[in-house]
């Protein structure tokens, strides 16, 4: 009797299905005008393909990875782009496509800015390019962005969307910087790199800063977890009133002292209303030891914070400590079989 074959998973089909079909590479549609022009990349460009993406995309077109021109999403296009490469317009990346950004020109045919990225469904794109210049990066739905070189203007999560920065500098040529996690599951991951903007956790969403340097960070309605990462002597922390914006630091000998009534101000023009601010120090788990300031919407002198925590170590994901209890409860059955036998 034949047994059933696993079901194959939606990308792989995706791949089957393009090449078994010999599919157009790409799609150009206008749309009413040169500057609404688009180009569609509905299959694989990539380097291990021999044939990443290394000319132009086309004057005043924006470029949908994963998309087909008539609207619909493909899946499982992966596309490289590398040296050569020319974008005059922003990159769009739908469905489960994956996108590498080795090289290349980005600009925006309006007033020359430079190309904006929009990621949605679940799509990832990957910025690996020391000279990558971009615009601001939105991360949506369930796709993801990894920032490793580069720079971009800044970014904003939504929606159950990740962005994971271990190298490359966040920063626009204007005073609005923003690296935000927005909305419950959005999530922001800064383990290298910088910024001299702002770093916000708002409407549920979540950052972890372990590396680089991030010393402005703002928690509206968010979480804010710290292990390295803020600058050693001028890092900034505020938190909005009410319980809403939570901090915890991990590390040792944190202490609070110097309480004045203060206002809290960044470079995104957060203005907030009266608190009190304090000196913070002590030394984050990375060994990093800091002198920075915390602010605390909503209390008055006298008053204890309540929006910030300090903890050793982060406690182990819920998955990690079943298995942990899974492991000793196996060692201490084996252990107590052992003795039986004996």
């Amino acid at each position: 009797m034949l047994s059933q074959a696993p079901p194959l998973s939606p990308r792989l089909v995706g791949k089957l299905m393009r090449h078994l079909s010999s599919s157009v590479l790409l799609a150009c549609t206008l749309a009413g005008s040169a500057a609404q022009a688009a180009v569609y990349v509905s299959s694989d460009h990539t380097v291990p393909g021999g044939n990443a993406w290394n000319s132009a995309f086309g004057s005043q077109q924006n470029v949908h990875v994963g998309q087909a021109s008539g609207g619909g999403l493909v899946s499982g296009v992966d596309l490289d782009i590398v040296a050569g490469a020319a974008l005059n317009g922003d990159l769009y990346a739908r469905s489960d496509s994956r996108t590498a950004i080795y090289g290349g020109s980005f600009t925006h045919y309006a007033n020359g800015y430079r190309t904006s990225l929009r990621l949605y469904d679940s799509a990832h794109v990957k910025v690996a390019y020391d000279k990558a210049s971009l615009g601001i990066a939105n991360v949506d739905d369930h796709s993801s962005l990894t920032l490793e070189n580069g720079r971009v203007d800044g970014i904003q999560v939504h929606d159950s969307g990740t962005a994971r920065v271990s190298g490359g500098v966040i920063q626009s040529l204007s005073s609005f910087t923003i690296a935000e996690a927005a909305g419950i599951g959005a999530h922001l991951e800064l383990t290298g790199g910088r910024t001299n903007g702002i770093v916000r956790a708002t409407q549920g969403g979540s950052v972890d800063v372990s590396g680089g340097n991030f010393s402005t960070l703002f928690s509206y309605n968010g979480l804010i977890e710290v292990s390295g990462g803020l600058g050693a002597t001028n890092g900034r922390l505020g938190s909005s009133k009410g319980g809403l914006g939570q901090f915890v630091l991990y590390g040792s000998n944190f202490a609070l002292s110097n309480a004045r009534a203060d206002s809290y101000f960044d470079p995104t023009y957060w203005i907030s209303g009266p608190g009190v601010s304090y000196v913070l120090t002590g030394t984050l788990l990375n060994g990093q030891t800091i002198r920075a300031s915390y602010f605390e919407e909503g209390l008055v002198l006298g008053e204890a914070p309540r929006n910030i925590a300090f903890a050793a170590s982060p406690v182990p994901e819920p998955t990690t400590a079943s298995l942990m209890l899974m492991g000793l409860a196996l060692a201490a059955w084996m252990a107590c079989k052992g003795r039986q036998r004996v």
